[in-house]
């Protein structure tokens, strides 16, 4: 490919992407007018919808390891707190803050059941929510404002310092009340009162009060209040809530964390007075077997006149030390596991929390324990807001039941193991104690007395620590949560987001118009211009401007407008077709088109006056005889023509030729009467006569015949043209239908024919037109909008 072949593709591309682009540029008003539309509309919006703040706070839940009781580390050497985890799984503590008991609460506090909007007195729009600078307070005065069971919208209008009436009500109409008066609503009374915020020369106060029941304020606040942990690497979570009101949404955020802080640690309190509890009742057990010991011991030594003798055998005695260590360490854990076995198989104790850090060596049971704690709280949270039947409940109950059961295998098996271990050491035991059979009979039997009496000391002991290391944690309890950040709002709306708005509305301010001019290309089946014709290789003869007013004839002497220019032009192109003349006379030339209404007759006769200025005579001749428009579009009257000359050879040619009266060198020849045939009044001989005369007579005949498409009238005569102009009318013939001339051209059927495009919008079509030229008015028409006002320039077609 040559460097100028290649320079050539490179200025087409430019010049298709130019006129791609050219559509939508000379559509500018249209978007000019879709940005208007949407920037005032999201103005409308943004002015009218109330603003919404997001306000946040941090909550750290303490994790099991950390510092959950860090602040009271002094007694780790005690044991304390060991295996008490609380509450401190992350998602728990989710679901516990968002619960709708914990939401109930803050509620109740804060009192949020009813609101008060100030609404516009003349748009009937909110303006703003009022949160405890009201200058009204309505008073639910029968029952609690948390009891009512059906919700009240109040459209309350403040007349003066004495009056009000309802606005927009059917019940009230426009009866005035006076401040105080026991109103009823929804099955329930009010009063409605002013507060120290109503101004005594406030009037025509409109004011929208919503009282909402108390189960639809907690739904309503549980949509609006989002937790979620930070990240996955702390244990923080963050609280939002989003509402009108900054002060009402910190207030919430805060008091939703006192009031979870707060039952947490009246959990926690729950779960040690059950333990001490537990403790006491052991202990008065064990003191009783313990009295009941020392008598046995006493009376023994007493019976028998023992004394206490040191035994010969001092090492074999340190043995059996050893061994009954071992033995009574064994024997407390058995009793520890007996007691909690008799409190899990008491059906009287079901309602009951398990008591807790006993010290018992297995972990799973210590876990069990907890865990069944933590659900029998959880129940209990349910109970106090509901009933035995509820399926929470019932759930609850069912899981108590499956934890129990596993205690209660666990603490067989533990036993089954205890009790392994206590064979062992009483195995050794008697094989020590076979060693001891030379001492005294009574000696061993005091012996056997006395670690009962040690088992029992040291059991009661232990559980004196348990219950003192209990009443500590229970004094010193805290709550598994530490508040990072108090509820704050930066003061930013988050709706409507301003940025949001605006840059929608520019973005559908240029999508509208872009995608309905794009629709309206892709869907267009229309021709548009030069460029639809070279796909079946049609010869272009110009283009014709669209016309905007009702004249007929666009083109006069002297006028330079973009019409008279493009009827100059398709008079020198078509100089380029025509072939030499038939009998050394005048030019034929036909003007057809597909189908009927594409401006054939228009361009027939502008051509034909455009032709008459250059001082050629010329003669418009009506072959349309099945839709005569000439001698219309040319303000003549009817007269005789063609088909009176066919009917009757014998009139004179000169009398059928009608000069027209406001051009000269123009004559024109009508149709004449409306013949039944036309296709047999075209293959008569006096038609070729007829043309034959006109030859001699004038230098162009314009012929204005049917369309092909619908008839054969013009392929009947196209052999006696010197050249055939197709009409081709944009925006309006499909570009299909372009086939029919190209299959004529091609069979023969009509010969040196060139089409014409007729009525182009070139504003719409782009700057440059369709593909032809550089369009009309440049250096010729170009002022021809000057004496258009400037909205008719914005706003033309």
């Amino acid at each position: 490919m040559s460097d100028k072949q290649q320079d050539y593709l490179n200025f087409q591309d430019e010049f298709n992407l130019r006129e791609l682009l050219d559509k939508y540029l000379v559509r500018w008003h249209w978007f000019m007018i879709s940005f208007a539309i949407c920037l005032s509309s999201s103005f409308i919006i943004l002015r009218y919808t109330p603003t919404q703040y997001e306000s946040q706070a941090k909550l750290l839940i303490k994790s099991e390891q950390g510092s959950t009781y860090s602040e009271f580390s002094a007694f780790q050497d005690l044991g304390l707190f060991d295996g008490i985890s609380g509450y401190n799984n992350l998602y728990n503590e989710i679901e516990f803050l968002g619960s709708r008991p914990i939401i109930e609460t803050s509620i109740r506090k804060l009192n949020l059941t009813t609101q008060y909007h100030l609404i516009g007195t003349k748009t009937g729009i909110e303006r703003k929510e009022y949160y405890k600078d009201s200058p009204i307070l309505v008073k639910v005065v029968n029952q609690g404002i948390f009891e009512i069971k059906h919700s009240a919208n109040l459209n309350i209008e403040i007349l003066n310092n004495k009056n009000f009436q309802f606005f927009d009500s059917k019940k009230y109409g426009n009866k005035k009340f006076n401040f105080g008066d026991t109103l009823t609503s929804n099955k329930f009374k009010f009063i409605i009162e002013t507060t120290r915020f109503y101004k005594s020369n406030a009037t025509s106060i409109k004011i929208n009060v919503v009282i909402q029941t108390l189960e639809n304020m907690i739904s309503i606040m549980q949509s609006k209040l989002k937790i979620e942990p930070i990240n996955d690497d702390v244990d923080i979570l963050s609280l939002k809530l989003r509402g009108s009101v900054i002060e009402r949404n910190n207030e919430f955020l805060d008091t939703l964390i006192s009031v979870h802080t707060s039952q947490n640690i009246a959990d926690q309190k729950q779960v040690y007075k059950g333990t001490t509890s537990f403790i006491n009742d052991r202990l008065a057990v064990i003191s009783g077997e313990l009295s009941d010991v020392e008598v046995d011991g006493e009376n023994y030594m007493i019976q028998h006149d023992f004394s206490d003798v040191l035994m010969s055998e001092r090492s074999l005695y340190e043995r059996t030390l050893v061994n009954e260590k071992k033995l009574v360490d064994y024997e407390i854990q058995l009793k520890l596991i007996s007691y909690l076995s008799e409190f899990l198989e008491n059906d009287d104790d079901t309602d009951k929390l398990l008591p807790t850090n006993l010290g018992l060596d297995d972990q799973s049971i210590n876990s069990g324990v907890e865990k069944y704690n933590q659900i029998a709280l959880e129940r209990d949270r349910v109970l106090n807001h509901s009933s035995e039947k509820n399926p929470a409940v019932i759930k609850l109950r069912n899981d108590l039941d499956r934890i129990k059961i596993s205690l209660s295998t666990s603490l067989k098996n533990l036993r089954a193991t205890s009790n392994i271990a206590v064979q062992r050491l009483k195995d050794q035991e008697g094989s020590l104690n076979s060693d001891l059979s030379n001492l005294p009979k009574h000696k061993r039997v005091l012996r056997s007395i006395e670690r009962q009496q040690l088992v029992k000391e040291q059991l009661y002991v232990y559980l004196l620590q348990k219950r003192e290391e209990n009443e500590i944690a229970s004094d010193a309890t805290e709550g598994n949560s530490k508040i990072i950040e108090s509820a704050y709002c930066d003061g930013w709306p988050v709706n409507p987001n301003k940025k949001i708005y605006y840059s929608f509305a520019l973005f559908l301010g240029l999508f509208v118009p872009f995608a309905f001019i794009y629709l309206q290309n892709l869907l267009d089946n229309k021709i548009n211009g030069k460029k639809d014709l070279d796909k079946y290789g049609l010869p272009h003869l110009a283009n014709i401007p669209k016309v905007n007013n009702s004249e007929k004839i666009v083109i006069s002497q002297g006028d330079t407008s973009a019409e008279a220019e493009s009827f100059r032009i398709l008079r020198t192109n078509t100089s380029f077709i025509l072939g030499p003349s038939k009998d050394d006379g005048g030019k034929m030339i036909i003007t057809t088109s597909t189908i009927a209404k594409e401006g054939k007759s228009f361009i027939a006769l502008n051509l034909a006056t455009s032709y008459a200025l250059t001082g050629k005579k010329t003669v418009v001749v009506g072959l349309d005889l099945r839709a005569p428009k000439l001698l219309e579009y040319a303000n003549l009257i009817d007269a005789k023509g063609v088909t009176d000359f066919v009917l009757d050879p014998t009139i004179p040619i000169d009398s059928l030729v009608i000069p027209s009266p406001t051009t000269e060198n123009l004559s024109f020849v009508s149709s004449g009467i409306k013949p039944p045939n036309p296709a047999e009044i075209m293959l008569r001989d006096e038609i070729k006569q007829l043309f034959a005369e006109l030859r001699k007579r004038f230098d162009i005949i314009i012929v204005d015949t049917a369309p092909v498409a619908l008839v054969t009238d013009t392929l009947l005569i196209s052999d006696m043209s010197d050249a055939i102009i197709y009409v081709a009318r944009a925006n309006y013939l499909e570009r299909k239908m372009l086939a029919i001339p190209d299959q004529l051209r091609r069979e023969g059927k009509i010969k040196n024919i060139g089409i014409v495009i007729n009525s182009l919008d070139y504003r719409k079509s782009g700057r440059y037109g369709s593909g032809y030229g550089y369009g009309y008015g440049y250096g010729y028409g170009g002022d021809q909008d000057t004496n258009k006002k400037w909205y008719q320039k914005i706003f033309r077609k």
